[in-house]
């Protein structure tokens, strides 16, 4: 259960590489490799918070 609490940041990281990709491939000019990059980005963000959150709270809870 302690990994989960890093999802988040390998769903911002996967983002990440998208946007890198498109970037370096040029493939700029297509919108819905950004917006999916950047969902991703935002994604990754907020489960990050929700699941650290939650692994914090179980923690406490076992101590």
């Amino acid at each position: 259960m302690n990994f989960l609490k890093y999802l988040g940041v390998l769903v911002m990281l996967i983002g990440a590489g998208v946007l890198v990709f498109i970037g370096v491939t040029g493939g700029a000019q297509a919108n819905i490799g950004l917006f999916v990059g950047l969902g991703l980005i935002l994604l990754g963000y907020v489960l990050h918070i929700v699941l650290d959150k939650k692994a914090s709270e179980q923690e406490r809870l076992h101590n």
